[in-house]
């Protein structure tokens, strides 16, 4: 009960910066911009255009390392858009809507830290990941390299795909696609222990 707890607080942290990433306006990151590339190509809805292509990668997870799918793979997926749907509602309505490119800047780097800490929390709860999560640790650890490269890699070339489909892509998810793998990978290594220990 604990780690599910905990694994709630790490996906309202990851939903929390999202919105705040959202509000400055500079970008998505590149799953989801895929995610809204497709959802206007096929013209379906968006909520689910991100269920089918998490199951098509969970088929994929599945095959290769069913072990990191599980209670932790459907908590997110159910919850995190219902977080971040409040979030996009409240951030605005506490900080407003700001033009300034250096405020929104600053705002962004915040929330990409939050959400940072915030799938590194739920990643270090150790009961399963959502699959586009999974991606890199099943190649990583299948040719025994640093997963969190491999994050940096899929992130690029999702964002690249996203770009040439005609998804929201900006300066934001740049920095995104580049820097969300090496600050999970930080942040996992600081988190306390105690945190996530069963007893």
């Amino acid at each position: 009960m604990k780690k599910i707890i905990v694994l709630i607080i790490g996906i309202s942290m990851m939903a929390l910066g999202t919105a705040i990433c959202n509000t400055t306006g500079l970008g998505i990151d590149p799953f989801n911009a895929l995610c809204v590339a497709f959802s206007e190509l096929f013209m379906i809805q968006l909520g689910t255009m991100v269920l089918i292509l998490q199951a098509l990668l969970a088929i994929f997870v599945f095959i290769f390392d069913r072990k990191k799918l599980g209670i932790g793979t459907l908590v997110p997926m159910i919850l995190f858009g219902y977080f971040l749907q409040f979030f996009n509602w409240s951030i605005p309505q506490l900080i407003g809507l700001s033009t300034n490119l250096f405020f929104n800047t600053f705002l962004f780097l915040v929330g990409m830290m939050i959400i940072a800490i915030g799938m590194s929390t739920y990643m270090e709860c150790g009961i399963g990941m959502v699959p586009y999560d999974c991606l890199s640790f099943v190649i990583g650890e299948r040719i025994n390299k640093n997963p969190f490269t491999f994050r940096v890699a899929i992130d690029i070339t999702v964002a690249i795909v996203a770009f040439m489909l005609g998804g929201p892509i900006n300066i934001g998810t740049v920095l995104l696609a580049f820097f969300t793998g090496p600050l999970i990978n930080y942040f996992r290594r600081k988190l306390p222990r105690q945190f996530f220990a069963t007893n």
